[in-house]
């Protein structure tokens, strides 16, 4: 009996010294960031892509920049048309990309296979630096993905607070 909880003991242990170590390896993550196994010093940039279903879902661009600005580009079905932007201040913008960071972004697959054909779907463009990478069919990957795109969703839709700054061109 004491001998299984000496075991026990020390395998709880265990767990907590790697758990700790793995924390402290993440903090040091968010410093640098890999692609393709090439360090790249921040990431800089979030696009964030709604697509069209076969109805009236709104398909809409969001991006998110470091210094506070959000771009929100109407595609289809949208209730603002055009291109606006707010200044919603870097913390806002630096807590999204730090998120992104932090779930190890850079780590996610570009594709993930969507079986359902009437589904609006996610795809989020990021910039290292000067590398980039996009994920597609985002709604199909890792948890995180979605509930990131809801979070960008309540920063990124346009109000009577923006300014409009452009309209965009719908193909005929």
């Amino acid at each position: 009996m004491k001998r299984n909880i000496l075991v026990m003991g020390a395998g709880l242990l265990l767990v907590l010294t790697a758990c700790a170590q793995q924390k402290k390896n993440t903090a040091h993550s968010d410093q640098k960031t890999t692609i393709n196994n090439k360090e790249v010093k921040q990431l800089d940039y979030v696009g964030m892509e709604r697509t069209a279903c076969f109805g009236r879902c709104p398909a809409y661009l969001v991006e998110v920049y470091p210094d506070g600005l959000v771009r929100y580009t109407s595609r289809f079905f949208t209730e603002y048309e055009g291109i606006y932007e707010k200044n919603i201040g870097s913390a806002k913008t630096q807590e999204i990309i730090t998120d992104f960071k932090t779930y190890r972004v850079d780590t996610c697959r570009d594709k993930y296979d969507a079986y359902v054909q009437d589904l609006p779907g996610i795809i989020y463009t990021f910039n290292f630096g000067s590398k980039k990478k996009r994920i597609s069919h985002a709604e199909f990957g890792p948890g995180f993905l979605k509930s990131m795109a809801d979070k960008i969703d309540k920063i990124g839709i346009p109000d009577k607070s923006w300014t409009k700054v452009g309209e965009v061109k719908q193909p005929r």
